[in-house]
Order: structure tokens, then sequence, then C-alpha cells
């Protein structure tokens, strides 16, 4: 690891928590100094002395973990003094008691189960939890470990991140030279020690202060890379209208619910933890008419303490604008009702803040500009929140003719609603006949390609030509197959479809087709963009300039192959922005993350600096050519938060982008509204909120998801075809979070009928082998309700998703 990088994580932090007295993370010592006054292994009533000695846990572990490891010790005391005792062994290799601690743990959980046959448990004894136990016991050996910064870490590193179960000792591993750096910084730790009260911890500080830099430069400090400063937040506390207090005292706080959280409170929790020295905040009346709000104080926050609530102190400005008008609507404008909430958009932050008024119609032009808030912008959230949808509308401003949409834009409107086996369809209706790769190069398909999260486009369409593959085919060996069968494949593996059928059974592909190849811009247009999608192996050759192989064929005796040099999409739209100052191009960059982005831009990832536009220079590796990035370039990318198979973003490139977070609207105006009695917008809601407790913000289900579904049948499909297979993904098949996301858990109350997600009784080995297999256990099988498939489902079944059956 690069001394370099661990300076400048010390550095940066110093300044932290010399701006707010360390009081938001110095909970993290007090919690492990009464650990090490109260616990003791040999107590004689051990549940009682364990519950006792992590009460100060706060939101150190999961309440799922808390919650079984609680059950646990409560019935089987002796068992859970034996499960500890192993993992405190100091004897014994950590991996060692890391694997041992969790063989413990699933068969204590085997017995909590029998005692509590009607609830769905599981031991949620992840590294994380183990490393708190280990942390709070040992200090001065074992580091607090959250995977959200260790993965941060391995891309600040620029390496892969272990996969589970071996992240704990890779992240004792790789920050080493980061712990060294810790412990020859003598001013870190005097500047540590001097904010430590007589109940904190007051052993070796190398360890925790590890766990504290890398959490605040990660986590609480996205704003080191976000444009988040701007929050609202509500008065109102138990029906108590809280604003003469808050002014009064020059404070907001966020009521005493430490002791009792709800599943909410976390989101809420992890949003207060974002709010900085610095920010603008506003009070908000909690009187909501017809979408009108009013701000009743406004102020910047100079300190921020956490205890038994947490405050947020605040100079009020009394000569601030203070905002009464209709909130903002659309993408990335968050939901203002919330108890805090972050203004993002730059136009909301100008019309609320600075009594900035929207730009009238006629001046779509500036409109569409203020949707762009820096030169290097990255739109990020998880997925079907509107990030492609947004590139799409950015599209138009940079096009001569913003009214009319060009065909690329055309193409990409009608492709976004379109499931891989149509557009599938679509692209064999054209070609008629072409292997799988011809299929994957269609235009139509690399727009598919580029908009979805499918990392295998090629092995998915061989699975949907294969399944809708004729019966009588004798070149494709699939088994199970669907009952239209359209498709066929010869001998020479080129596949090709029965038009015929597609014309009386699927016609609209024929017209959408159509009205595609018809589509015609105006000639007068011009579009000042170029578009890219990024992937794992997209390189400097394609995006800046490259060698490509031509044929000399002049002479047909003497034809040679020669190279030549071309030139890729960032060179060619850089060159045409020099060429015309007076006009603003844009690169738009789709899935930015994916791509290996030290071997795209090469040198030339400083040139794209605002301040080193125009200015700095730089020779091309291949024409030796002077290049520069002109400052009327505009480079706007999209990541998708929810993608696990990549690393986290370059850090090169996180520095010299400001980040623009779209995350789901569920009161989005066109989900406020009902299907047959099921509201839409509560439903998404619910659903976020569960999976934002579960797993994290980063993987909750956007609200594009919904906004095309209009009968009670789409519904039923979008919830068995997109909703629960992405919820499968979220949690690595994991069915009983996917119950508890949708409300399908016994202890929801509903009916076996109503679920979506069905519990079979567990598999037994003997029945099936006549014998008892030790090394395996018996298996629980879950499977789709066959009603929600084919839309005969009850539609309670959805409205008891977020409203509680009456039992």
């Amino acid at each position: 690891m690069s001394a370099n990088l661990s300076i400048e994580l010390i550095n940066h932090y110093k300044g932290l928590i010399e701006k707010d007295q360390n009081a938001p993370e110095r909970y993290k010592w007090k919690a492990i100094q009464y650990f090490q006054d109260h616990f003791d292994l040999e107590a004689d009533n051990f549940y009682q002395n364990f519950t006792k000695a992590i009460s100060l846990r706060d939101n150190l572990i999961y309440q799922l973990s808390y919650s079984f490891i609680n059950r646990a010790l409560q019935h089987f005391p002796e068992e859970g003094r034996h499960l500890f005792r192993g993992l405190y062994t100091e004897d014994v290799p950590l991996g060692q008691r890391l694997h041992q601690f969790n063989l413990a743990c699933a068969d204590l959980l085997k017995k909590v189960q029998d005692l509590y046959p009607d609830k769905t448990i599981s031991h949620h004894q992840d590294e994380r939890t183990i490393s708190f136990y280990l942390a709070m016991r040992f200090p001065s050996k074992y580091f607090l470990y959250k995977n959200e910064y260790y993965k941060s870490f391995c891309a600040a590193l620029e390496i892969k991140p272990k996969p589970a179960g071996q992240k704990y000792l890779h992240f004792i591993e790789i920050t080493q030279t980061l712990l060294m750096e810790i412990s020859k910084d003598q001013s870190l730790l005097t500047l540590n020690a001097s904010f430590l009260e007589g109940d904190d911890y007051q052993g070796e500080q190398e360890k925790v202060l590890l766990q504290d830099i890398l959490y605040r430069n990660y986590i609480t400090n996205k704003k080191a890379t976000s444009t988040m400063s701007y929050w609202l937040g509500g008065t109102k506390w138990a029906g108590k209208d809280m604003l003469h207090e808050f002014v009064q005292n020059g404070y907001w706080h966020s009521d005493k619910w430490w002791d009792n959280k709800k599943p909410t409170d976390d989101h809420l929790l992890r949003k207060i933890e974002s709010v900085q020295v610095g920010d603008t905040f506003g009070l908000r009346s909690f009187e909501r008419k017809s979408g009108i709000i009013k701000v009743l104080a406004v102020g910047k926050v100079h300190a921020i303490e956490k205890g038994e609530v947490y405050k947020l102190f605040i100079h009020w400005d009394e000569n601030a604008f203070k905002f009464n008008g209709k909130k903002p609507t659309g993408p990335g404008s968050g939901n203002i009702w919330e108890t805090i909430t972050p203004i993002q958009r730059q136009e909301d932050i100008d019309l609320i803040f600075h009594d900035k008024k929207p730009l009238a119609n006629k001046n779509q032009t500036a409109m569409m500009e203020s949707q762009i808030p820096f030169i290097n912008t990255i739109f990020h959230g998880p997925p079907g929140t509107g990030k492609t949808y947004r590139l799409t509308q950015l599209m138009e401003f940079f096009t001569n003719a913003p009214s009319e949409k060009s065909k690329a834009v055309f193409a990409m409107e009608q492709v976004e609603g379109l499931t891989w086996l149509e557009v599938i369809t679509m692209v064999m209706i054209d070609l008629k006949e072409a292997k799988v790769l011809q299929i994957f190069e269609h235009p139509l398909m690399q727009i598919k390609v580029s908009i979805s999260e499918n990392k295998t486009p090629k092995n998915t369409i061989w699975y949907w030509l294969q399944y809708y593959t004729k019966e009588e085919c004798p070149n494709v060996r699939f088994k199970k197959r669907a009952s239209e069968q359209y498709f066929w494949k010869d001998e020479q593996k080129v596949w090709s479809v029965d038009i015929d059928f597609l014309k009386e059974a699927k016609p609209d592909f024929f017209q959408l087709l159509e009205t595609y190849k018809n589509y015609q811009t105006d000639h007068q247009k011009e579009q000042r963009f170029e578009f890219v999608t990024f992937h794992q192996s997209y390189a400097y050759e394609e995006f800046i300039e490259g060698l490509k192989p031509v044929l000399d064929n002049q002479d047909q005796e003497a034809s040679r192959l020669r190279y030549k040099i071309t030139e890729g999409k960032f060179k060619k739209i850089a060159k045409r922005a020099k060429e015309e100052p007076e006009e603003k191009f844009a690169l738009f960059i789709d899935e930015i993350n994916r791509g290996n982005i030290s071997k795209i831009f090469g040198e030339l990832i400083s040139l794209i600096e605002k301040d080193k536009r125009g200015n700095l220079k730089a020779r091309l590796l291949y024409s030796n050519e002077e290049f520069t990035v002109p400052p009327n370039l505009y480079i706007i990318g999209t990541m998708n938060t929810a993608d696990r198979s990549i690393a986290l973003m370059d850090t090169a490139l996180r520095r010299r982008f400001h980040f623009v977070e779209m995350m789901p609207e569920a009161n989005h105006e066109k989900l406020n509204r009902e299907i047959e009695g099921i509201h839409l917008g509560k439903l998404l809601k619910k659903i976020n909120e569960r999976i934002e407790y579960l797993y994290d913000r980063d993987h909750c289900i956007g609200h594009s998801f919904f906004i095309k579904v209009n009968t009670f049948h789409e519904l039923c499909t979008c919830f068995s075809n997109k909703i629960i297979p992405l919820l499968q993904e979220y949690f690595y098949e994991d069915w009983e979070k996917v119950q508890l996301v949708l409300g399908d858990n016994v202890q929801w109350k509903k009916e076996d009928h109503l679920r979506f997600v069905i519990k079979q009784e567990k598999i037994k080995g003997r029945q099936l082998f006549g014998t008892t297999l030790d090394e395996y256990e018996d298996k629980e099988l879950f499977f789709l309700n066959s009603q929600l498939m084919t839309g005969e489902i009850d539609k309670s079944a959805f409205t008891q998703v977020y409203e509680k059956p009456s039992v």
C-alpha cells in the first residue's frame, strides 16, 4: 500500500476531528471501555453479563445480529460461553477461530429455531459482527470492520475485494501500512488523546483510530465527492411543534429514539451522519398542503453532537431567504417530507435557499443547462432511478434542434421498456438469419446491453434463443421450451426466425421495428455529443486513439497489411469542441465505473480537471499530437451503485467528478396512484425501507420499475419477472430475506396463499437416500406463488406488503 495514501487519509481525518471535536464517533471509545469494565467470560449468569457489556453497542452491529445472539445466550448460556471462549482463545489462528465460530453459530441456530417455530430466524453473525466481538475484547489487537469502507479502501488501493468469509482477514492484511503510519504520527495520537474523556478507552489507540479514519474518510465524509450540502429538517416530534425550541436554542435534534429504533431509523441516522459542519440547514413546516412547503428558518451548521439525541448546532440567519411555495418535483428532488432531506439538485438549491426562480419554458436551453451542475458529473444510484433517462434528456440539450429527438435517443427510449426476449425477437426479424455475435452487435441490442445491469449478455441471448426454439430442431439440446416456439438453429450455428408465425402472433414487433428503421431526423440537426458505454475490456485505443489494421488493396498482387491511427470518441468530441468554443459539447459515459479508468484515460486523466482545461497539454501516445481538453466539453457519466461485480470508482476519477445521487422516488407523481386498490408509491416505499434495513440504500428498487405499470396483470409481471429476481440477486438467494422485504415472513401474519414467496417443507435426506448424510443438512425449498405468475393472485397480497394484516 502507498504510504502517501495513508498520510492523505490521516491528514484529512485530523482536519475532520478538529472541526467536530470527535463527538459523533466518541461513543466507540466509550463502548469499548464499558465492555472492558463489565465483561466476564466466567460470570455466573453469562447471558446477563454479555448483554450488559455490549449495551453501548449502538449501531456497531446490526439489530438482526444482536437479536440472534441475545436469544441464543438467553436460552443456551453455556453453549454461548463456549462459543466466545473459542473466539477469544488467542493461541488458535484467527482464520480457524472465525470458521469455528460460524460453525458453532449454525449449531446454535438450529436450537433457537426449534424454540421459535413460527419465526424466520438466521444467525447473521457475519464478519462485521465478529469483528465487533473481537475489538470489544481486544481493542489493541483487532479492528472494527465494515464492508463499505473495506470496499472503498480496496478501490483506493486498486485491488479486488475478497469474497465473503475472507474479507476481515484481507482487511487486516491491507491496512498494515496505514497502521504503521498511525503509530508514527505523534500529532494524531496527541490530538486524539486530547478529546478522550475519563470513561473512554485509553489503551493502545492505533486499531481504534484506524477504523475511525477509514469510517470518516469513506462513509461519514462522502461529501468529499458529492454535492450534498443543503438540508431541510422537520419541526414536529410526536405531534409537538418544536420550531420555537430549535430557533431559540440554536440547534436541530433527531428526537429520542436511540433505545427503541425502528427499521426506518437506521436510514434516518445515516442521513443525519452525512451532515457536515458548514452545511446549510433549513427548518420546514410540517403541514402538507397541496405540495406546498414553507421554510421557517435557515442557518449554517457549526457543530455536531451525538448523545441521547443527535444534535446539529446551527447559527440561524435572520436575514436569510425563507422559501414558501410549491415543492420541487422530478428526478433527484428527494422526499421533502422526510424527517431530514438532502437538497441535491442545483435548481432546487437555487429555488429554496437563494430565491432564484426557475427559468421560463421559452428558455429551454438554460433550463436544461441547470440540470448539469458541473463540467464533470456522475449520476449515481440504484437500478431503475432514471439515470439513463436523465442522459437521454441531456442529449437533447446538446443537439442543435432540441425540440426533435435524434435517432439514438429515440432508439434508447424504445429499447428501455423492452425485455431481452423482445429485443432479440426484433433483431431477428430485422436480420432474418444471424449468429449470436451478429445479434449481439446489432444497434438495438447494443442499446439494450448498455442500459442493462446484465454482465453476460451473450449468454442471455443464447438462453432466450434456445428457450423459444422449435421442439423439432435437432441442433438445440435444451429440455425446457416455451409454449411459443419460433426460432431455429441450423448445423452452422446460424439462427433464423419464423416470420409468418410472428406476423400473426406478435405484429407489434414489426411496427416497432419499422418505426425505428424509418425514423428520420432533420438533416439540419447536429448532435454535439458522443455516447459510450464502459466495460471491463474497453481501452485507451478505443477511447482516445489507437492503431487499426487495414489492407492496402490498390495493387492486388502487392497488397499488404498496414496500420492506421484512428481517433476514439473522446478525441473526436474534444476536437469538435475546440473548433467551436462558443457551443457546448458533451461526452456521455454510461456505466463509467465498469471500465479500468487508468487503462482508458491514461495520462489524460489530469486534463479533465476544470482548472487544467485548455491550459495543460499532453502528447498522445500514437500520433504524438499535443492534446488538451477544452473548457466547453462536459463529461457526464452514470453508475449503478448496486453493481457488486466491480470494485468502487477509481480514486483518480472520484477526485475529478462531482456526484449527483439519484434515489428512488416513492412520491413520484406517476406513482401517486392506485391500481385496483394498490397504491404504487406506498408499495415501493415499504419495499425500500425494508431493503435499507436488511442491506443498504444503494440496493433499493427504483421508481421506474412501476412508472409504466398500468394494469394489475402488469404489476404481477413486474413482481415476478423483475422485482423478485432482483431481490433474489441482492440477497444471494437468501429467500428468508426476500420474504422479509415482501412481508411474506410468518411474523407479518399474511395468509399462505397471499405470499409471493412460499416455503416448502424441508427435503429430508433420509427420504431421498434412505439414510442420513452427515455432511448435508436437510434443505428448505422456496418457490414463487404460481398465482402471481398467472396474474390470479388476490390483490390484497400487494396491499399487505405495506399494510400489516389485521388478525
